[in-house]
């Protein structure tokens, strides 16, 4: 792959890209509509165990959707722009598209989780709801999986191609 060439988006890609941006937009139109019914005062922090500890002003509802989009515009940025980052080891051209796709798919993944994850942690704080103790490992082991499944499918997907064509 050549410096600045660019990959076309999977379906898989477009479907991750297309939850983002639906998350965010109803995350937004949700927060419009029930932001005066929502009180002055909301959670800000949860415990480990979920429960609410911290208190603030409702206009706190809003850091979580300007970290999410930060979030979402810095990891387009790093799927746009794969010369930004490098991948360790000497692969042939067909590897190293092939893992420039799957990092691009995690990547997309990895996007939507965190917006998803977002997004409830605010729902949450909106409706004074307690996260719940379940919510810390879980957030943690879904945030996992799209890096130990992009890595693994790298892994397996480069190893094949190169015997491949060292057999050939």
């Amino acid at each position: 792959m050549k410096k600045g060439e660019r990959l076309p988006f999977t379906r898989t890609q477009k479907w991750w890209e297309l939850g983002s941006i639906t998350v965010l937009v109803f995350w937004a139109a949700y927060l419009l509509r029930v932001w005066d019914q929502i009180p002055a005062t909301v959670p800000t922090h949860f415990g480990l165990t979920g429960q609410i500890n911290s208190y603030g002003g409702k206009e706190s509802l809003l850091v979580l959707p300007a970290v999410a989009l930060l979030l979402y515009a810095l990891l387009l940025a790093a799927e746009l722009l794969p010369a930004l980052y490098t991948m360790p080891g000497r692969w042939s051209g067909r590897s190293q598209i092939f893992a420039a796709q799957c990092l691009r798919t995690g990547l997309c993944a990895l996007k939507f989780l965190l917006v998803l994850l977002f997004c409830y942690l605010d729902f949450c704080a909106a409706t004074y709801q307690p996260l719940g103790a379940w919510f810390l490992p879980a957030a943690a082991g879904v945030l996992l999986l799209p890096v130990l499944v992009t890595a693994l499918r790298i892994y397996r997907g480069v190893k094949r191609r190169e015997a491949e064509r060292h057999d050939a």
